[in-house]
């Protein structure tokens, strides 16, 4: 899963491989079937030599007279990107604290199958960990923002702040994990192996000036020779499968506090967040982009730790305030602090429930070849939270509403969306040195409103909630638990886990989905050669729920559209010309398309004549 190619390659291998001769400059097809060498990047068509109602073709500008190869497809540097140069390896890291100064050590690294399925990574401003890999002269070759558990502990002292009035520092929040769990200040990451000349792995963090401050510098070679086998066992099982997991987005779903007699329940509760998923708009389209798969690890003891219910505060119990020996230590992390704090609960008991066992959670789900994780807790209590590369909630009821949770908790994790309700007791999250989610907005002035080109003119901006039925989308005020903040919808999943996704975060999500894979899968466009005055250009992508259109130009005159192009030598005059291919993700989802989700592929043709 690594990003080898960095935005110079692209015209590199398009100039060297989308090429092809025919009938011109050397090549005859009643004397050979087989293609001339392919140019260098730069070369040109070559001279066509005299044949009236031929067509000559090639890949590049006219200029060099180099020959150019016959029925190859365009070179995209993801087409030619072996899936060897995408692994990746996982490791597990720590952070900590000395002093007010941050730090980072390395815990183990993992001898997993792995890649890093994202082509080029754009990251998120909303996470405050960099991570790059440098080669041996200190040129970054690739980057990305990922979230470590700095974010967490910055939430956990937000958390405290605003919902029980406390104010606890880093140190004591970290304290408290280094004492009694130090797993919780673990975290996972992939790191790319593939990258040529890839040389060392930096973490950087972002401090409040927005600057950035190393915390680790790892050398990858070391990393791969210090690479062990898994610690832990897992059952895998595949719940949907559609490709290589070097070019798919992989999904584990894995369990929390079911024992061994628990084993069917757990199974039933993946297969409804499976199924919630093939029913909740956009993914059922796309489904054919994901991989899904459980790995069963049962628990010594039945669900949570810190598993207290209303009623069971209600009745007085409290025998439930304790940690249980589950696998990954699921626990309501707030009311374990408060306990161990001394500190008063809150008639509003904290919903927020986390994995203390965070590098075990992902050594586990590596077993399965994970891009992102669902770690399904089973609590009666209510839970849901998005991090680490990780949806985590309780199945706290019978497959009702909690696979619904887990589609709205991956919405966070997977689409980086932000949440869109406001609850007065849960903290507003908004931290001005961060940038929102796409999903949220400072402002409702249009011009400013990331998502204005969904915006009827018709529509006033603030949008009031009573006109909430003549606009789907405005600018509607409260989100991300904020009063001041607003949210594009009046109602959307990611305000009412029961509700469907609003147009902005749908939007959202396909963009995260091709981010992550190579949507020209076996769709790279060729040219072939029908007769002397025909030639025949095919996109032969997947058919299968694709979502990927064709539309062709020749010179600067629009010829259509669909996956197949005829073009005789009556159409094209005797100076170059272009035929063009754009392929694009043509989804209703989408308003405005971008460089991620389109690809154009060109090629050089004129008539010969003589």
């Amino acid at each position: 899963m690594t990003c080898t190619y960095r935005s110079g390659l692209f015209p590199l291998l398009l100039g060297s491989l989308l090429a092809c001769s025919l009938g011109c400059g050397g090549f005859e097809d009643s004397e050979s079937n087989a293609s001339p060498d392919v140019g260098p990047p730069d070369a040109g068509p070559p001279d066509a030599r005299a044949n009236t109602g031929r067509l000559a073709v090639a890949s590049s500008e006219p200029g060099s007279g180099s020959e150019a190869a016959m029925d190859l497809a365009p070179g995209d540097s993801k087409a030619s990107t072996s899936s060897e140069s995408r692994e990746a390896m996982l490791a597990i890291l720590k952070g900590g604290l000395d002093g007010n100064d941050q730090s980072v050590e390395l815990v183990r690294t993992v001898d997993a199958e792995l890649y890093r399925d994202r082509d080029e990574t754009p990251g998120s401003d909303q996470w405050v960990t960099r991570a790059k890999v440098v080669d041996e002269s200190g040129e970054v070759l690739w980057n990305d923002r990922i979230y470590s558990m700095f974010q967490l502990l910055s939430f956990l002292q937000t958390a405290f702040s605003d919902i029980y009035e406390v104010e606890l520092s880093a140190q004591q929040i970290v304290g408290f994990a280094q004492t009694t769990f130090p797993e919780l200040l673990e975290f996972g990451v992939h790191i790319p192996v593939g990258i040529e000349g890839g040389h060392e792995y930096v973490l950087e963090l972002e401090n409040d000036e927005g600057d950035f401050q190393e915390l680790a510098r790892l050398e990858i070679d070391e990393l791969v020779d210090q690479a062990e086998p898994p610690q832990f066992d897992g059952e895998v099982e595949t719940l949907h499968e559609t490709g290589a997991p070097s070019k798919r987005l992989d999904v584990a779903i894995l369990s929390d506090g079911y024992t061994a007699s628990e084993r069917e329940e757990f199974e039933s509760d993946a297969r409804a967040v499976v199924d919630r998923f093939e029913e909740t708009t956009p993914f059922p389209k796309h489904l054919d982009r994901f991989n899904v798969r459980t790995v069963w690890t049962p628990s010594a003891e039945s669900g949570a730790s810190y598993d207290c219910t209303e009623a069971d505060r209600a009745l007085g119990i409290t025998l439930c305030e304790r940690f249980r020996d589950t696998v990954y230590e699921f626990t309501f992390i707030v009311d374990a602090l408060v306990d161990e704090y001394g500190l008063a609960t809150p008639s509003s008991a904290s919903r927020l429930g986390l994995p203390l066992q965070v590098g075990k959670m992902h050594e586990i789900a590596a077993l399965a070849q994970y891009d992102e994780i669902i770690l399904l807790s089973n609590s009666a209590r209510r839970s849901g939270f998005a991090g680490m590369y990780t949806s985590v909630l309780t199945t706290f009821d019978d497959g009702e509403r909690f696979p619904d949770v887990a589609v709205h908790e991956f919405g966070h994790s997977f689409g980086l969306l932000g949440d869109e309700y406001f609850i007065s007791t849960d903290p507003c999250l908004y931290n001005p040195d961060l940038a929102l989610p796409p999903n949220v907005s400072e402002t409702s002035t249009y011009d400013d409103l990331k998502w204005n080109e969904w915006i009827d003119e018709s529509t006033p901006l603030p949008t009031p909630d009573a006109q909430a039925d003549d606009h789907d989308v405005g600018a509607y005020k409260k989100a991300y638990n904020c009063e001041d903040l607003y949210r594009p919808s009046h109602t959307c999943k990611m305000r009412d886990s029961q509700r469907e996704f609003c147009p902005i975060c749908n939007q959202q999500l396909v963009r995260r989905v091709y981010d992550y894979v190579d949507w020209l899968e076996a769709g790279y466009p060729k040219v072939e050669r029908v007769n002397g005055g025909t030639l025949r250009f095919v996109a032969d992508f997947r058919e299968e729920n694709s979502q990927v259109g064709v539309r062709w130009r020749l010179g600067d005159e629009s010829i259509g559209g669909g996956k197949e192009l005829r073009l005789e030598a009556g159409e094209v005059g005797t100076e170059w010309t272009t035929i063009e291919a754009k392929m694009v993700i043509d989804s209703p989802h989408v308003r405005e398309i971008g460089p991620d989700l389109e690809k154009t592929f060109t090629w050089w043709v004129r008539s010969e004549s003589g």
